[in-house]
């Protein structure tokens, strides 16, 4: 499989606070790949210095085999159209309806009739599973589970290769997270996506993971299937699998 995503010995520094200290993964396409760690570990920070909201240290980040370093400004913007990215909490536009939240890039990006919008829109809401009522509806209106719906529609508005997930499951409850977790490996399928995730929900690791890396001590300190991982002798690794929960979601 091709790599679509490929970090090389990534520092990062703030200050003299070390947050990463040599971090390499590869993600390859088609790929549900998670990112978990240790609290501090830098995980969000390596999702946003991947989506090039910051920049690292020192070190290479590679999307689709392109270095991003060596981008002009208008390469970075047409490379960013080929990706979506799902915050934690969805961070959709609180005084914006649900059709102008999906429709906000479609508007900043392309030059669709309004017509044109409106249907992408319906279309993108079918896609995660709502009905195109919702379109009428404003977040305060909505559940936990259909926020992050929609906020799953809008990262779909532009027909992107590459999802970025923030704990894509938090705060769901249990029914509505493995749904969530179900929808994403049937957009994974049907759309030929690659996605990355933050994640410590054990049961998303379990079901839909194909391979994972894990922050511990300023670096990757495991990573492959899971199966791999829990070969692992790391304190962390032991502590956060290594528990009756996980292996009752292991059935052993």
């Amino acid at each position: 499989m091709k790599s679509v995503i490929k970090v090389e010995n990534l520092v990062t520094k703030f200050g003299s606070k070390v947050v990463h200290n040599g971090v390499n993964l590869e993600v390859k396409e088609g790929e549900i790949y998670a990112i978990l760690g240790e609290s501090g570990s830098g995980k969000s920070v390596l999702l946003r210095e991947i989506v090039m909201l910051q920049k690292p240290t020192s070190g290479e980040i590679y999307i689709f085999g392109k270095n991003i370093k060596d981008l002009t400004p208008k390469e970075l913007i047409e490379l960013k159209k080929k990706w979506g990215v799902l915050f934690q909490f969805g961070a959709l536009f609180t005084s914006l309806s649900v059709e102008s939240n999906i429709a906000i890039m479609l508007k900043e990006y392309t030059k669709l009739s309004k017509k044109s919008i409106s249907a992408i829109v319906d279309a993108k809401l079918e896609m995660v599973g709502l009905s195109s009522d919702v379109k009428y509806l404003y977040p305060y209106e909505l559940s936990g589970g259909m926020v992050k719906r929609v906020a799953l529609a809008r990262t779909l508005s532009l027909d992107p290769k590459l999802l970025f997930l923030d704990e894509p499951t938090s705060g769901l409850d249990p029914v509505s997270a493995r749904a969530f977790d179900e929808l994403i490996i049937s957009l994974r399928d049907i759309l030929g996506l690659t996605i990355v995730m933050i994640t410590h929900d054990l049961d998303t690791i379990h079901n839909i993971v194909d391979e994972l890396s894990v922050l511990a001590d300023k670096r990757v300190v495991a990573s492959g299937t899971l199966d791999d991982v829990l070969k692992s002798k790391h304190p962390f690794v032991e502590k956060f699998f290594k528990n009756e929960y996980f292996y009752r979601v292991k059935g052993k």
